[in-house]
């Protein structure tokens, strides 16, 4: 994983690398090995955290801007429940999405926009095909419990494999 800092920005927000890499781990719910016990307790002595570990500090949409500008069109792929049929939504929470294609993109920078609609609209007009059955939510598209479907999907685009036409002709 790479993490780009400012670190203009952190210095004038008072913060350490370290710190920075500390509360970038925490708010993206990120999973590692390190041991930030002194960062914690330093963050927490400067009101950045408070004592569940939560990011409190005024300045955090500041440090981490997660904004995705396309993931509004890319939701509206989408349909809704009474396109569907289905009785969930699987277009909803814009904002998690925008969280997870975040994180997504910052894990993959190999898929760009292009790619990824792509691989979801190949996603979506299969799942149309088979009558919306097991259809992921959006969100959990990007990435669940058991890893990104989307991941696979672009994997599929970039390869030139499963790429279908809205009327479900061949492959091509």
């Amino acid at each position: 994983m790479k993490i780009i800092i400012d670190l203009e920005l952190i210095k004038s927000l008072n913060l350490t690398p370290n710190q920075y890499v500390t509360l970038y781990l925490l708010f993206y719910n990120i999973e590692h090995d390190f041991d930030n016990t002194a960062n914690i307790k330093q963050l927490q002595e400067k009101n950045w955290l408070d004592s569940n570990c939560n990011i409190v500090h005024v300045f955090r949409d500041q440090l981490f801007s997660s904004k995705v500008d396309w993931i509004q069109e890319w939701v509206d792929l989408f349909p809704t429940m009474g396109t569907t049929g289905l009785t969930y939504h699987i277009s909803a929470n814009t904002k998690e999405c925008e969280k997870r294609m975040f994180s997504f993109l910052l894990n993959y920078p190999s898929f760009n926009k292009e790619v990824i609609f792509q691989a979801t609209s190949n996603y979506l007009n299969r799942q149309e095909h088979n009558g919306w059955k097991y259809t992921k939510k959006n969100y959990k598209f990007v990435q669940d419990k058991e890893g990104s479907v989307l991941e696979k999907e672009c994997f599929m685009v970039l390869k030139g494999e499963k790429e279908m036409f809205k009327d479900y002709g061949e492959d091509i």
